[in-house]
C-alpha cells in the first residue's frame, strides 16, 4: 500500500473525496495510489495539506507521516469546515450533473460578494 493511501485512509477519505478537493479525477488519485503516477507541484502540497502530512512521506521518501503533532494538529478554520463540508456534499452530485453543480455555485458565490 503507498503512503498517499495510508494517508488518505488515516483522514478517512475515499478516492473520490481526495479527487474532488483537489480537484482531479478518480483515477488519477487511483494513478498516484498504485504507483502508475506521483502528484507533482500544486497538486503534492495540496495532498500533503488534506492529509496533514509532509510532501516526502507521501513521495515516499520518509516513513515519518509528519515533522511534529503540533505541526499538524491544529483546529480546522470556519473555511476548512466548510471546504469538509462541501465535499461531502460534493459526492452526492451525480457526475452528469457536476457543471450544472458547478454554474449554480458560481452564481451563488458572485451573488454574495
Amino acid at each position: 500500500m503507498s503512503n498517499i493511501c495510508n494517508a488518505r485512509n488515516s483522514v478517512g477519505l475515499s478516492q473520490k473525496q481526495v479527487a474532488l478537493s483537489i480537484g482531479v479525477s478518480y483515477a488519477t488519485v487511483s494513478e498516484w495510489e498504485s504507483g502508475k503516477k506521483f502528484p507533482a507541484g500544486k497538486n503534492l502540497i495540496k495532498l500533503a495539506e488534506l492529509f496533514s502530512c509532509s510532501t516526502d512521506y507521501l513521495l515516499g521518501k520518509s516513513d515519518i507521516p509528519s515533522l511534529s503533532y503540533s505541526e499538524t494538529k491544529k483546529e480546522p478554520t470556519p473555511r476548512e469546515r466548510l471546504a469538509s463540508e462541501f465535499v461531502e456534499l460534493l459526492g452526492e452530485v451525480p457526475e452528469d450533473k457536476l457543471e450544472k453543480f458547478k454554474n449554480l455555485f458560481r452564481a451563488t458565490v458572485e451573488a454574495i460578494k
